[in-house]
């Protein structure tokens, strides 16, 4: 009798700590899921310069591989703003990581100058708008900004041929050119000669042996030269 009691004793011991275990379950609700464990050795700040630089390496690309005039495209575009604003909110938090950012600062920074020497507008634009996540104070894109806003809807143009009519009174020279306007995406063709505006261009003058021409661009003011075949 003795034995059955203690059995008696012993299952109601454990019903009750089972009901104070689920009432207790309930109350808490679902653990949380265990901290990530931490990194064994800090990554240095050039390690994480050099991986967040390797995911703008899509920027690089489309820099070599298209003309300038190209606009970038929106999805290149947001995949390489999303990998910036990604590295920031996972690096800025440790010095080793703010080191690295600003190291890629520093890098975007630099090829604001050589990308405006070679009438990249549109890089220009893309490298302004990752510098200002990186940092939204920087004054340093504005002036490069500007540039770029004038001149990235400058016309790009491709010389087909020449032309000099036997029956003029005086030389003629048409220069034949499929024009390619970024700001509308058409293609144009025109025959145009010295001295004359077409697009917001004006043709200034010949090159050589009729090699190419000098073109002024209206909107700056400033000139460049197209080659032909």
């Amino acid at each position: 009798m003795r034995r059955t009691a203690n059995k008696r004793k012993w299952l109601v011991v454990l019903v009750t700590a089972g009901a104070v275990c689920l009432v207790s379950c309930e109350d808490v609700g679902p653990l949380p899921p265990p901290p990530e464990p931490p990194e064994l050795t800090p990554r240095d700040p050039e390690a994480i310069a050099e991986e967040i630089l390797t995911g703008l390496a899509p920027l690089n690309v489309y820099i070599r591989g298209l003309p300038a005039e190209i606009p970038i495209n929106e999805p290149l575009r947001g995949q390489l703003m999303d990998h910036v604003r990604q590295a920031k909110a996972r690096w800025e938090q440790s010095e080793n990581g703010r080191l690295a950012l600003r190291t890629v600062r520093r890098d975007l920074e630099d090829r604001l100058k050589p990308m405006q020497a070679e009438g990249r507008a549109h890089a220009v634009l893309m490298l302004c708008d990752l510098i200002e996540i990186l940092d939204p104070g920087n004054s340093r894109p504005a002036r490069y900004r500007t540039w770029a806003e004038t001149h990235k809807n400058r016309p790009f143009v491709v010389i087909r041929g020449w032309y000099e009519p036997l029956d003029a009174p005086y030389e003629v020279i048409y220069a034949f050119c499929e024009v390619y306007l970024p700001e509308t995406g058409q293609v144009k063709n025109v025959a145009v000669r010295q001295g004359e505006e077409f697009f917001g261009l004006i043709f200034r003058e010949i090159l050589g042996d009729k090699s190419g021409m000098l073109l002024e661009y209206e909107a700056t003011g400033t000139t460049f030269e197209v080659y032909g075949p």
